[in-house]
């Protein structure tokens, strides 16, 4: 078992390598454009956020259903699925592209943000807004190939789409011969062109014939909400928990800015960067654990599905531990390589001192969420990890501001959340009921 985990974790791992690594280096180049710019990127990394908690609602059901699917050998049912989620993919990036750039200013008012940081956030998640379409097409094309058992083909597109924005990032941030220097301007437009890229390949290897699972379009694919329900009824929970956390890290990201304005706002955007690497290592074996569950019950092997997901999370705890000690021992050395500004340095290594304590119960708590996510039952996951997203807000607020303990008590809430919510995770998933999802 553990030999399958880490056939489908591994490319998956990698996959989110490189894009963590496209991250990192979005957070290097934008670093020295000063303390206002990286402060921009994390507010408008917020809101990136939720445009990913909206396509991940066809990302997970779709995973799922396919997963499924494949388990039970009926592809053809397998293609609908797919087929829909694409064509409904269309549809839902269209209302959010309108919605999204009329609800920015709100949303920056919301977050108290100043004028300086505001500006340039707004002009960043602009692009994104205005291409949307790419960021839900993208995870979708992803997820059907996962669902079908294939992590190696998504794992070689974004490895190119990688590289090009990698290449994109400086020349567009800076300027190269007679193209002007953009600053965060141009990485959006980076990104946008690599996820362009991506999107075109993924269509070309989805509707040939050199993979498992082809997805035609010679014809007008038409709506079926029945199908639809049933992608939606499975990817909203964890869709919906993820909007809640978000929310709620817009409240921290306000809690945080009556604190220490721009230098802690800066220091949290470095933390999330670092944990990022905890974060696709976990995500990586999530999948693998989705796809063995959905698989499995597809094949109305529920014994190998309840292994494959305690392998997932065994191993995941074991590097998680590993990556608790980096953080733990080098935190300033870490901090460093994201800021020069010695305050920025301070307050960041402080939060990975803080986070590194929650890394295994962070890891834990995602795997199970993939292995529920493969069973269907995305119901518990969500009410899980919203109720202590949701606690964030009033314990931050008074332990910072109240009690006055400052914004290391902001970094505390997030660490001994993250590790509350991996416990219970794993004692519902325990408790076994996610066996019951086997009516597709």
């Amino acid at each position: 078992m553990a030999r399958a985990v880490f056939h489908l974790a591994a490319p998956a791992i990698t996959s989110q390598l490189l894009a963590t690594t496209l991250t990192i280096v979005d957070r290097l180049w934008i670093g020295r454009l000063g303390a206002d710019a990286m402060a921009a990127l994390g507010a408008a990394m917020f809101l990136l956020w939720i445009l990913y908690a909206l396509s991940g609602i066809l990302q997970v059901g779709t995973v799922s259903l396919v997963a499924r699917f494949v388990g039970m050998r009926d592809l053809p049912r397998a293609v609908h699925v797919a087929q829909q989620a694409l064509t409904f993919g269309c549809f839902g990036s269209a209302i959010v592209t309108v919605f999204g750039i009329n609800g920015l200013v709100p949303l920056f008012q919301l977050m108290d943000l100043t004028p300086a940081v505001a500006i340039l956030s707004y002009d960043y998640m602009q692009i994104f807004l205005a291409s949307s379409l790419l960021m839900f097409l993208l995870p979708v094309q992803d997820g059907i190939l996962r669902g079908s058992g294939d992590t190696k083909t998504p794992m070689k597109v974004m490895f190119l789409v990688t590289v090009i924005n990698l290449v994109l990032d400086p020349i567009l941030i800076f300027g190269w011969g007679p193209i002007p220097a953009l600053g965060v301007t141009g990485a959006a437009l980076a990104s946008v062109f690599a996820q362009l890229t991506g999107v075109t390949i993924f269509f070309v290897l989805l509707t040939g014939t050199r993979l498992r699972l082809r997805v035609p379009f010679e014809k007008q694919v038409q709506l079926n909400f029945r199908t639809l329900h049933r992608i939606v009824k499975i990817g909203l929970p964890p869709s919906v928990a993820g909007l809640c956390f978000l929310m709620i890290y817009i409240v921290i990201t306000k809690i945080i800015n009556m604190l220490d304005a721009t230098y802690a706002l800066a220091a949290l955007t470095i933390g999330i960067t670092v944990e990022s690497l905890s974060y696709l290592v976990s995500v990586g074996f999530a999948t693998a654990a989705s796809t063995i569950v959905g698989q499995n019950l597809g094949a109305n092997q529920l014994a190998r599905a309840e292994a494959g997901a305690w392998m997932s999370a065994k191993i995941t705890v074991w590097l998680m531990m590993l990556t608790t000690l980096v953080y733990l021992i080098f935190p300033e050395w870490i901090a460093r390589i994201f800021s020069s500004d010695p305050q920025v340095i301070e307050i960041a290594s402080r939060y990975i001192r803080i986070a590194s304590f929650a890394q295994m119960f962070m890891g834990l708590g995602i795997v199970i969420d993939g292995a529920f996510s493969g069973a269907g039952d995305t119901v518990p996951p969500m009410i899980i990890s919203s109720t202590f997203a949701i606690s964030r807000a009033p314990f931050a607020y008074v332990l910072s501001i109240v009690l006055e303990f400052g914004v290391d008590a902001v970094w505390w809430v997030i660490s001994l959340s993250a590790v509350f919510r991996g416990i219970t995770s794993a004692i519902w998933f325990a408790r076994g009921r996610w066996k019951n999802k086997l009516q597709v």
